[in-house]
């Protein structure tokens, strides 16, 4: 699972734009070691929710993702400030693609758009009856999912666990590494 911070603008010369992003990537580490003050940098997927289509409702959907609830004090503040410092460094470098793009903390995990066989890309699916699967009662933390998508919208609570991030990585997008992951740029050690 990956939380994207930011796409990079690459433009005539990709392979100069990389090599510039990897630096900054590298030269942020001391930053980002301070702004950890020794701990380890944790993301809890303790939400849900279906990325709105244009009719801004959960359905059809095409894309669920999972997150922190970054409303709640404590819990995700020094993630967020590190996702800021690298979203707010890549951006004042010039390297970001979207640089009024606000910050979201989420791990999409499902996506219509890669399914195979082709023919069946983009088909939307139900995020009500997502809601009310079985699966999802064995993560949803939550009491009133039932009432989602009837005049109630946002995250629904759920327990994926609390996951540590050990490194901070760009990644070529469209790209997939021997067991589907998205192929490796550069990466930096949070160790």
């Amino acid at each position: 699972m990956h939380l994207t911070l930011g796409v990079l603008s690459l433009g005539d010369d990709p392979t100069r734009k990389v090599a510039a992003a990897a630096k900054l990537l590298y030269d942020l580490r001391p930053r980002v070691h301070e702004l950890l003050q020794g701990e380890t940098l944790r993301v809890p997927l303790d939400c849900m929710d279906v990325m709105k289509p244009d009719q801004r409702n959960h359905e059809p959907g095409h894309i669920i993702w999972v997150g922190p609830a970054v409303n709640e004090a404590g819990t995700t503040d020094k993630l967020k400030a590190v996702a800021h410092l690298v979203q707010q460094a890549f951006d004042g470098a010039g390297l970001l693609a979207d640089e009024r793009r606000a910050l979201k903390l989420f791990c999409p995990i499902l996506s219509t758009g890669y399914r195979e066989p082709r023919r069946l890309r983009c088909v939307p699916f139900s995020y009500a009856s997502i809601l009310a699967s079985d699966a999802l009662k064995s993560i949803n933390v939550q009491e009133d999912v039932a009432d989602y998508g009837k005049g109630k919208n946002g995250p629904v609570k759920i327990d994926f666990g609390t996951w540590e991030v050990d490194e901070l990585q760009i990644c070529k997008v469209g790209s997939w590494g021997p067991e589907g992951e998205y192929v490796t740029a550069a990466r930096c050690s949070l160790n």
